[in-house]
């Protein structure tokens, strides 16, 4: 969490997917008056542009509206998410519908605005608390599935993997390897000398395994 200061001096990077030239220049002119942060806006007006433009610039938020010439509705939540599940995304749309606020928050948008019932404060608040909301959701996930000592997916983890690899397998035709290490005499290291010399020497061989194997292998 930051506090105010740091918060003062931060730039937030926000992609703002908009068709529609005054909406995004009405978001503009919001996010300006806001004193407390200081935003740097890239404006897409297409579901295809938000893709290609988020794979640059790894934007803090996204900002979009449900309807763009090449996506409509919740299709439009569904595709950014899949794209890009770890960047918050916040719906600013015409639609005045609570269903469709539903079903947007549902397919995983952070929140959802309507035009004309927002001001800067009120973005800028909704932004600040959508970061801190993702944030907190990835470091929860992280904790789930991942060892907290050497930073490696855990059983949880490991066990799902295996499952799609061994679904994809199948499908394809192909073939699944596993390998299986075990450290010799590790039980007398921590006997002998400590538990934190074990520790030490884990996070060590964790390193040395995922440096050599690919970024597609799991090392659990």
């Amino acid at each position: 969490m930051h506090d105010r200061g740091q918060e003062e001096h931060e730039v937030r990077e926000v992609l703002l997917v908009e068709d529609n030239r005054i909406d995004a220049q009405l978001i503009r002119r919001l996010l300006r008056r806001v004193s407390a942060a200081y935003y740097r806006i890239t404006h897409v007006r297409t579901l295809n542009d938000a893709v290609l433009s988020a794979e640059e610039l790894s934007p803090d938020v996204i900002l979009a509206d449900l309807n763009l010439p090449d996506s409509r509705g919740t299709d439009t939540v569904t595709s950014l998410q899949t794209a890009y599940p770890d960047i918050p995304l916040i719906i600013v749309s015409a639609w005045e519908d609570e269903a469709v606020s539903l079903r947007s928050v549902k397919a995983g948008a952070q929140d959802y605005l309507v035009k004309g019932h927002i001001d800067g404060a009120n973005l800028h608040r909704v932004i600040r608390y959508a970061i801190e909301r993702k944030r907190t959701e990835l470091e929860l996930v992280r904790l789930a599935q991942f060892d907290q000592l050497t930073g490696l997916p855990n059983r949880t983890l490991l066990r799902e993997r295996v499952n799609h690899a061994l679904a994809r397998a199948m499908r394809s035709g192909s073939g699944v390897a596993t390998l299986i290490l075990d450290m010799d005499r590790f039980k007398e290291i921590n006997d002998m000398l400590g538990h934190e010399v074990g520790d030490k020497l884990l996070i060590k061989a964790a390193k040395r395994i995922r440096a050599n194997v690919r970024d597609q292998d799991t090392v659990a």
